[in-house]
């Protein structure tokens, strides 16, 4: 019994499907609350794709934690390699503060690449998942990439 493949297409249209949704701390559920890695939970399960969750972590998380899950789920790829339906790792604080030997074990958020941009949840402003264009302040705070396994081009 093969599995059918998820395309870029499918993931994208998941993930919007969870728009306006408001943050909530480790929630799951699209239209009741999710946190950043709820959204991409969510959006997986929902497009077909089978990933191990764990919703134990803290508000502010623990960034070789949120490393170690990411790495359950998806491979890490070259950020200039992300596409629609990747995944970017942010900083919160500004890289820039932090030591050159810090910085890359401090990743904080997670959103997906769209067509459009990104799209995630997001505590702040609107605390809801959002749509909205990568902009330079945004790229600014690209710690890595990954790709869901089993994501069809």
């Amino acid at each position: 019994d093969e599995l059918s493949m998820v395309s870029r297409a499918d993931i994208v249209k998941a993930a919007r499907a969870y728009q306006g949704t408001p943050f909530r701390h480790q929630g799951r559920a699209r239209g009741a609350g999710v946190d950043c890695i709820g959204l991409l939970v969510g959006t997986a399960r929902d497009a077909g794709l089978e990933v191990v969750d764990r919703a134990d972590y803290p508000r502010q998380p623990v960034p070789a934690e949120l490393i170690a899950g990411l790495s359950e789920n998806l491979d890490r790829i070259e950020v200039d390699e992300a596409r629609a339906g990747d995944v970017l790792v942010f900083w919160i604080i500004d890289p820039d503060t932090l030591p050159p030997e810090k910085r890359s074990e401090t990743p904080q958020h997670v959103g997906m690449l769209t067509d459009a941009g990104m799209i995630h949840a997001w505590s702040e402003g609107r605390r809801a998942v959002v749509e909205h264009g990568l902009t330079q302040g945004w790229r600014s705070r690209i710690h890595s990439a990954w790709r869901f396994r089993g994501l069809e081009d």
